[in-house]
């Protein structure tokens, strides 16, 4: 049951600094002057591109997979894995803002902590894999035997 709670917690984190962090941007806080400025200008004017659109369509299966985490459920975890997996060979070059870099480090040992957590902890594997009321770790949708 910690584990879950656990989860919890670190899914929450990562979902309040993306919030956070796209609620500066928009307000423009992350704005750079001079040659940065002009770097992260020419990069936001460049287009979207079929990364943009590939990134935009994992939103989705990103979203579900945090359900499934939050579930304590089996694909959730399996689908996280992989959206991120995919999310990762999409990174590019970026010109960000120094607490744009923090708050996107924060997000990424959240992230790391959370796989750890789901892969490699004592609790890891027995996740919930039925929703059938007469399981025991059904019940409550518990990653971990304790």
């Amino acid at each position: 049951m910690h584990q879950v709670v656990t989860l919890r917690v670190l899914l929450s984190i990562q979902l309040l600094v993306v919030a956070l962090s796209i609620s500066l941007d928009l307000s423009g806080h992350f704005a750079m002057a001079g040659v940065l400025g002009d770097a992260q200008a020419e990069l936001l004017n460049a287009g979207v591109d079929a990364s943009h659109w590939l990134a935009l369509a994992l939103l989705l299966p990103l979203v579900a997979s945090m359900f499934g985490i939050w579930r304590g459920r089996v694909w959730g975890r399996d689908l996280y894995t992989l959206t991120m997996a995919i999310g990762l060979l999409l990174t590019g070059s970026a010109v960000i803002h120094p607490l744009e870099s923090l708050l996107g480090t924060v997000e990424t040992l959240a992230n790391g902590a959370m796989l750890a957590l789901m892969w490699f902890s004592p609790g890891a594997l027995p996740m919930a894999t039925s929703t059938h009321r007469s399981s025991p770790r059904a019940e409550g949708g518990v990653m971990d035997a304790a």
